[in-house]
Order: structure tokens, then sequence, then C-alpha cells
């Protein structure tokens, strides 16, 4: 009787926990939603500094919590603006800077949602960099490398030897490798004459076997994305210490060399972060980097804003790279000029306004054309061109793709040429159960 009475109490304490446990577990209830488009434009305002907390927290939960507070809060605001009950539910009539304080809310949750993605970013980011793959990928290559330098040592040295000529294809190979990678790394250039400078290329290897320098992951980084491996890439550039980036040539190299990496690991986000960096650094060095280097920078961030949505950062974008690279295919399809040898304008061959001749939008091209050499020609900070720009895309990945190709500095040919031979020696040596397919990791829409 006392054995049953006292299962009866323990039923009954847990039974009470339980409701206690659930009482306590429910989530507090939502804030009321806004009654004014100031008070919703606020709401927005204070979410999107929450987010801002939450990633630097490194929280993406609440990161996403709060994207989504002002997410409702910027469409109570569009509601409350377009409703015919807004006087009646706020007690005022709508003013005329209602309008302006509703996109403020709509920037505002724009801004929330961006850093909720950057925060998840942010997360993935440290997980693959921590998964046993990428613990498993350092270890194979501190050996692969060292096997590598210590074979690009022993092939500069019978370089110069007097019998180099008669040295077998293979090893040739490998000397001249050693010779593209000297530069980049150790920074050291031909003899007088020319030529390579054999036994000093073979003791730059030595030292390298002894002690990598840290710019050695930023080129297996380059090398990898060229071959397709773009996890091992990500690894490398996770490695290099961004403070080693001391001129604005170096972050901008390292800034954009980690978006393009993040973006084809499935980072956008955080790989639109890195570009723009990128441009921020070029920016403060224009020459160094050539204008069709920094406009091609701005260009692809147009692009991402536009699968974004964002039309206002899009229209600011393309209105930068017109100014930095007025002779870029997207400013002379706009303008219908180009640059003539002579540095003046002349037609273009091809145009929105030609295109336009003819049709019920010609004199929509007629006022664009003639805002965009506006914009090309004026002084001071760019000013927005136009925005909702769609008709633009196919104009804008073709530049990007092509431009860069044909106008890179002579150092980052070398830079690419060395990253290739010297990658492919190390994926050698790694072998085919340490490699990641470029298949796995695809790049983004």
């Amino acid at each position: 009787m006392a054995g049953r009475c006292l299962l009866i109490s323990l039923s009954a304490v847990c039974i009470a926990m339980s409701l206690i446990a659930a009482g306590c577990s429910k989530s507090a209830p939502p804030p009321p939603a806004p009654k004014t488009i100031p008070a919703a434009r606020d709401e927005a305002v204070k979410s999107r500094q929450a987010a801002q907390a939450a990633r630097k927290a490194k929280d993406p939960k609440a990161a996403a919590a709060a994207s989504e507070r002002a997410r409702l809060a910027a469409g109570v605001a569009a509601k409350l603006l377009a409703g015919p009950a807004h006087s009646a539910s706020s007690g005022q009539a709508t003013q005329p800077s209602d309008a302006n304080t509703a996109a403020q809310a709509a920037a505002e949750a724009r801004q929330a949602a961006l850093l909720a993605d950057l925060t998840a970013e942010d997360a993935r980011l440290a997980e693959l960099c921590g998964s046993w793959k990428a613990r498993s990928y350092r270890t194979a290559r501190g050996l692969a490398v060292k096997a590598v330098f210590v074979s690009l040592a022993f092939a500069a040295r019978r370089a110069a030897d007097p019998n180099a000529a008669t040295m077998p294809e293979q090893l040739r190979a490998a000397a001249d490798c050693a010779a593209s990678v000297a530069p980049v790394l150790t920074g050291r250039g031909n003899l007088p004459d020319g030529k390579p400078d054999w036994p000093g290329i073979a003791k730059d290897m030595d030292a390298i076997v002894a002690k990598p320098p840290p710019e050695l992951a930023g080129l297996l980084a380059m090398g990898f994305l060229l071959a397709g491996q773009n996890r091992m890439a990500l690894y490398e550039i996770e490695a290099v210490d961004p403070k080693l980036a001391l001129t604005p040539v170096k972050k901008t190299a390292y800034h954009l060399l980690r978006g393009v990496t993040c973006s084809m690991n499935g980072l956008p986000r955080l790989g639109t972060e890195q570009v723009e960096a990128s441009a921020a650094a070029a920016g403060q060095d224009p020459n160094s980097f050539g204008p069709e280097c920094l406009g091609t920078i701005h260009l692809y961030l147009v692009y991402d804003a536009l699968s974004r949505r964002d039309f206002i950062a899009a229209d600011m974008q393309l209105s930068r790279a017109m100014r930095v690279w007025p002779d870029n295919p997207v400013c002379v399809f706009l303008t219908g000029e180009r640059l003539a040898a002579d540095g003046r304008y002349e037609q273009a061959a091809e145009s929105l306004e030609k295109q336009a001749a003819g049709t019920e939008y010609e004199w929509l091209a007629r006022r664009l054309t003639a805002r965009a050499r506006q914009v090309r020609d004026q002084k001071g900070d760019a000013a927005p061109l136009f925005t909702d720009t769609g008709f633009l895309c196919d104009v804008m990945i073709h530049c990007v793709g092509e431009k860069a190709q044909q106008k890179a500095p002579r150092q980052l040919k070398g830079a690419i040429a060395a990253a290739r031979s010297l990658t492919q020696r190390v994926l050698d040596h790694l072998g085919p159960a340490t490699e990641t397919p470029a298949a796995t990791t695809q790049p983004r829409p």
C-alpha cells in the first residue's frame, strides 16, 4: 500500500514538473504590430540593429528572428501606406513623408535579411573549415607541399648544370615551375641576361621546404580555383592572415580571391561582402589595377544586387562602374559612344538608342542615353543612373567574363601560371582520395 502511494506521489510530481516545464517553454508573445508608419520604421531599425548584434555574437537563430521582425514591420508600413484605413487606425492622415518613411522601413528590412544571411553563412564557413575533411586535408597538404618543393629544388639545381639541355622533359617542366613560383613567393627576378637564376631559385625552394611563406596559401587557393577544387581553395584562403595584405594591391587581390572562393562554395553573401571590400581597396590605388579591373568588380556587384532584386544598389554600382571605366561594354551600350585612340568619344556600332530606333521605346532610350552620358562625365561622387535595369544582365555577364581576361596585368598572369603549375603538382601528391570534385561545390546561380 505504501509502495502504491509512493508511486502515485512520484507520478503526481512528474506531471506537475511537466506542466511547469511546458509553461516555462512557452515563447514570449510577439510584440503588438506598429500602429503608424514611423513606428513601423522604428521597429524595422531596431530589428536591423538586433540582426547586426546577432552576427557579432555569431548567433544565426537570433539574426533570422530579427530579420523576420524587420520584414513584418516593413510589411506593416507598406500596408498602412497603401490601405484606406491608415487614418482610421493611426488617428492621423497620411503625410507626404510617409512614403519615404515606408521606403526606409523596407531598406532596413533588406539590410536585416542580408545580415541574417551573412550570419548563417559565417556559421556554415566555420563548419566547413572545422570539419574532419578540412583537418585531413591540412595534414596531407603539409606533406604534399614539402614533397613538391623538394622536387622543385632538385629540378632547379639540375637546370643550373652545364648539361641542362639533356634534362628529361618532366624534370625540365619541374624546373620551369620553380622558376614561375620563385618571383611570386620570394620576389626573385631573372639575371641581367634575362635567364633564370637557377642557383638562387634552388635556394628559394629549399627555404620554402624549411618554412613555407604565408603567401603560399593564397597562391594555392588561386590554383585550386582554376583547377575546379573549390573546397580546397576555401581551406587555403581561410588560412591566409588578412593582416599580411598591407598595400591596396594586396588587399584588393586578397578580398577578390576570397570573395570568388566563397561564392564558389555556396556562400554568396560572404562572397559579395568580400568583393565590396576588394572594390574599396582598389579604389584607394586605382592606377595599380587599372580601370578595367575596378570597373569589372563594380559590374559584379551590379549583377549580385540584381540577383537580390535590390535595384537601388544595382543602380549605384552601375554608375560607379561607368565612372571608373567609361569604355566598359555596359557604358558603351548605354551612351552609344566609345573612347577613340585620341581620347575623344565616337559613335559605337551597337547601342541602346540604335536598337530602340523606330520602336515605341525610342523616346525612353534617348532619355537614358542622355542620362548615362551625364553620369559618365560629371565630377564628384557617382550619382544614381536609373532603376530596374534587368535588360543589362546579359551584357554585364559578358563583360565580367571577357574583359577581365583581356586586360589582366602582367604580374597577375605570372601568378596565374605559377598557381596552375604548382597546384597540379600538389594535387598529384595528394591523390584522388583527398581531392574535392568540382561538382560537389557549385557556383552561385
